[in-house]
């Protein structure tokens, strides 16, 4: 009987843990499809420089005035209910060889958190560029989340792509 009742547990805990798996895995989606890109350049529109960084903008106002520093540009429509801008800007880089893009394959969405795949693109040191100085920066569009989580890469890529 003793025997009975632990293979009952050990059945019982097994499928707990598989079904558990299962939620876990099935909440995991892409975010493919489900962002946008808002607006990228490699200037400010102020004429100023700034310093690497990341932010999450949830509100019109933080997106306004942060898109002034940026872009000349209209801000685009966002439900700030349901989406947030996420800035990401990689500073001052002192050529034209830099670029910054979202892998949106790599990006995911679980649990009310958002994890942003950035790729901050180089290009190899033998290529020719401008040697004007640059500031790459993205404004990007992600569902709404409790955590936007930012992922950073560095590309290297050759001078023919």
């Amino acid at each position: 009987m003793k025997h009975i009742f632990h293979l009952g547990t050990l059945v019982v805990s097994t499928m707990f843990l598989i079904n558990c798996g299962d939620d876990a895995i099935a909440s995991e989606r892409s975010l493919a499809g489900k962002g946008e890109q808002l607006h990228q350049g490699f200037y400010l529109a102020n004429g100023s420089s700034s310093f690497k960084q990341s932010k999450v903008l949830n509100s019109l106002a933080l997106y306004q005035a942060e898109l002034t520093k940026y872009a000349n540009d209209q801000p685009k429509e966002v439900d700030f209910d349901r989406y947030h801008v996420l800035l990401v800007d990689m500073g001052v880089k002192h050529n034209g060889g830099f670029s910054v893009s979202i892998n949106e394959e790599a990006s995911t969405i679980k649990d009310d958190i958002v994890s942003v795949q950035v790729s901050f693109n180089h290009t190899a040191s033998h290529c020719l560029v401008t040697q004007a100085t640059t500031n790459p920066y993205i404004f990007y569009k992600v569902p709404a989340a409790k955590e936007v989580l930012v992922h950073e890469t560095v590309t290297i890529q050759d001078c023919d792509q």
